[in-house]
């Protein structure tokens, strides 16, 4: 996915997902974080403004959205790499790690040179930046609330989880794949039952229909489920 393409994707995240809203922004992503004490009416005028898609755990706040037309992904995992993926099969995000975005206030961030960070070492309130490694990493600041980033230890968790999330994702788009072959599959065999139910029917032979019939029914019911793993999957519902 492009820096365009990211920009354009805008997330407006409830308290019940703070974690998830860090790591949504470290991929580049416009998110908004709103707090415990926000107001569900000016969240989702907030939202259908500025064109952001509400994530969210609370199933009301999900089916309120979509009745005033607002794209909404009702998350259900607590853990943060499920919710994650949910995100990423729900509305097709990407994970990376090119540094677009601060983690702390969501406003956009520039890449420091050497003589840039040696400069801000010299300010009050960076003591902080490590300079024993301006030889050795990127450092990024924030337009907005100044903080400084840097390839720092956490970055190993951060491209761990990277690969763990690109994992996921791609074992769900073959088990994605399985799930429409069997689909096929199960409606291939439908067809097959029902007409097998009709030669019964023409041979007088009333028992053997009634078991057909049966298992036309146990069949569809199986094809409906496997269709509904399947949006499941593919939309994150």
């Amino acid at each position: 996915m492009s820096d365009a393409e990211i920009k354009r994707m805008r997330f407006l995240v409830d308290c019940m997902l703070g974690r998830m809203k860090s790591w949504l922004r470290l991929f580049g992503y416009d998110t908004i974080y709103a707090s415990d004490e926000a107001d569900d009416g000016e969240l989702l005028e907030m939202a259908k403004k500025e064109d952001r898609i509400v994530l969210s755990r609370d199933r009301e706040l999900i089916e309120r959205c979509r009745q005033r037309g607002i794209d909404a992904l009702r998350i259900h995992s607590v853990n943060t790499a499920e919710q994650l993926t949910e995100v990423m099969l729900g509305v097709g995000i990407e994970p990376c790690t090119r540094v677009l975005r601060c983690t702390l206030c969501n406003e956009s961030i520039k890449r420091l040179n050497k003589d840039d960070v040696k400069k801000l070492k010299e300010e009050e309130g960076y003591e902080y930046v490590p300079a024993s490694s301006l030889g050795d990493l990127e450092f990024w600041q924030c337009t907005g609330c100044g903080h400084v980033f840097w390839e720092g230890g956490h970055w190993i968790n951060i491209e761990k989880m990277v690969k763990l999330l690109r994992r996921r994702c791609m074992d769900a788009e073959r088990l994605k794949k399985k799930l429409e072959h069997w689909i096929e599959h199960s409606e291939g065999h439908i067809e097959s039952y029902e007409k097998a139910v009709i030669e019964a029917d023409a041979l007088g032979l009333s028992d053997l229909k009634t078991d057909l019939e049966h298992a036309v029914d146990a069949m569809e019911e199986a094809t409906e489920w496997l269709k509904s793993a399947h949006r499941r999957l593919k939309l994150g519902q």
